[in-house]
């Protein structure tokens, strides 16, 4: 056959040849990824120099000063433990209270500044017949409210201190420390560094 041509009699116009190597398409841009959580803010830090530490194995859960000077003998028992000082001696407890908050089958000790102590069942101090799981509840309410107005007050937990761990005990943290607390998950640690008439210092839950 013979080529086209136009109607002129010139040949068309020629239409150049796809290049062999077509040009890359360029990348898209990164989709903007989004902002990082912002991390919860560290729990605060005691202006009084005081340490509480809960769930430690061998180790005094309340402390002083840079050195971490140890205040009392408290012995670990699980539940609440409390330790009290006064504000014009801060390197020693004035006294310090136990109180298995779990199921109330441990003795609560109750010790002072001069070295003696007592341990004693919560349904004794808090007088129930017939005793319960909820004793040592009762008799951590009962001791919190006994409390001299303007005393620090400490508060550390060891193994489980939620099971019978009642509203009135929260209640009497919060309106005579200041504590925020509203409830204790099992198996978790609380610790708390206060001041008798609802001034709380630090708390923290973990």
């Amino acid at each position: 056959p013979f080529p086209a041509q136009a109607s002129d009699g010139s040949p068309p116009p020629s239409t150049p040849p796809p290049p062999l190597n077509p040009p890359p398409t360029p990348p898209l841009p990164p989709s903007p990824s989004a902002p990082p959580s912002p991390r919860p803010p560290p729990p605060p830090s005691s202006p009084c120099g005081y340490t509480v530490v809960s769930g430690g194995l061998n180790q005094n859960p309340f402390s002083y000063g840079t050195a971490n000077t140890p205040l009392g003998n408290v012995p670990r028992v699980r539940g609440v433990m409390v330790g009290v000082v006064d504000p014009a001696q801060m390197e020693e407890l004035v006294e310090y209270a136990t109180f298995d908050t779990h199921n109330s089958a441990r003795d609560s000790h109750i010790g002072f500044a001069n070295g003696t102590s007592v341990a004693i069942p919560c349904s004794a101090l808090t007088a129930a017949n017939p005793p319960t799981s909820k004793d040592c509840s009762h008799a951590l309410v009962q001791y919190l409210q006994t409390l001299i107005p303007g005393r620090h007050v400490l508060v550390a937990t060891h193994d489980e201190a939620s099971a019978n761990l009642e509203e009135a005990a929260l209640d009497a943290l919060r309106t005579l420390l200041g504590a925020t607390l509203t409830s204790l998950g099992y198996g978790k640690m609380y610790a708390l560094i206060g001041m008798v008439g609802g001034s709380l210092m630090a708390e923290t839950v973990n």
